[in-house]
């Protein structure tokens, strides 16, 4: 998923969550922000600067998972393929 992506992904995100009161004080208090006198504009352009590195935190967590759990021993034939 390139990074484009993945701030249309997350901007849609953040959007649901202004939407709904607590969720967006959650999301100011998450920026280091006052809920109380946070605006929209300003939890925006938090996620704006701070994407990317999340982003590259993200996947460094997620193959780090994938190398603890490794790869499968054996192939597994779904029910669906069976007959093909």
């Amino acid at each position: 998923m390139g990074s484009s992506s993945i701030w249309r992904w997350t901007r849609r995100l953040i959007e649901r969550w202004l939407a709904n009161p607590a969720y967006r004080d959650e999301l100011a208090e998450l920026a280091g922000l006052d809920p109380a006198q946070a605006s929209e504009e300003s939890i925006r352009q938090r996620t704006r600067e701070h994407i990317a590195t999340m982003q590259s935190q993200a996947d460094t967590v997620f193959n780090r998972f994938l190398d603890l759990i490794g790869t499968p021993q054996r192939r597994h034939t779904l029910p669906s393929r069976e007959w093909t």
